[in-house]
């Protein structure tokens, strides 16, 4: 990495250590807010100018955009701009291992089906990337729309289940670990619902490390450009509302290659 990037994962301690310390202090053990106790944008710290710029200058290639139709105060002041990665979690596992699921069911995805999928489409991480994860199901819901209507009914009438990344300490540890700046997904729920455990993703990426988490993104065109172009990589841009005091937003994503 480039000395102007600025922090790197060799400086940023990992989640081991993290907990290590924090076992003396009055704060829960996984928390990980670095940028002093006044800090308002947590990862988001990670997307310097210098980030940007190499992102903009590596990742914008021909003009191409794409809308996640995703339509803070800190947030908006500073914005969600930075190299983006889309795991096409849904394609690999019912195209490429031909293992067909329903993304309307708890479904879980493991660490080891995300580092598969980033494999398979030579992806390499940095730090301070904006991770997407394909569930597939917001193509489930235009698959129900014109197929079966009723399926679509019945889901509203009952407590969601939905696919999504596994609660496992492995996974857990893997999103602290490669410092990402910000995670979204295609589902009302970034990881599988309901939890198989006491406790959430959502805890930790949120309130101990400051990773602000994107649901319902739209995922199908960028899916669609990034296999046309064989790269799932690209500039990330998101300017949520300027709303003092708000706890969420539209996203207003959009990624351009």
């Amino acid at each position: 990495m480039s000395p102007a990037m600025g922090v790197s994962l060799k400086t940023l301690p990992s989640l081991e250590e993290v907990k290590a310390s924090n076992r003396d202090r009055d704060v829960p053990l996984e928390a990980a807010w670095i940028w002093g106790e006044n800090d308002e944008l947590g990862r988001l710290n990670l997307l310097t100018p210098e980030r940007i710029l190499h992102a903009k200058t590596t990742e914008m290639v021909d003009g191409h955009c794409v809308s996640l139709k995703c339509g803070m105060q800190a947030w908006s002041e500073h914005g969600i701009v930075g190299r983006g990665v889309l795991l096409d979690y849904h394609r690999w596992k019912t195209e490429v291992r031909k293992e067909p699921y329903d993304a309307f069911t708890s479904h879980a995805i493991h660490l080891e089906d995300l580092e598969a999928v980033a494999s398979y489409q030579n992806v390499e991480f940095q730090c301070g990337d904006i991770l997407l994860v394909r569930s597939g199901y917001t193509a489930t819901y235009y698959e129900y729309e014109k197929s079966a209507p009723e399926r679509l009914a019945e889901a509203g009438t009952h407590k969601p289940n939905l696919a999504g990344l596994a609660q496992t300490e492995e996974i857990k540890t893997w999103l602290h670990d490669r410092y990402f700046s910000a995670v979204a997904g295609d589902a009302p729920s970034f990881e599988c619902w309901p939890t198989t455990q006491k406790w959430h993703l959502h805890e930790y990426l949120l309130a101990c490390w400051g990773v602000p988490i994107g649901e319902m993104f739209d995922l199908e065109a960028l899916a669609v450009q990034c296999l046309k172009r064989k790269r799932w990589s690209f500039f990330f841009v998101s300017t949520p509302l300027n709303s003092p005091g708000g706890v969420a937003s539209l996203a207003n994503a959009m990624a351009i290659f």
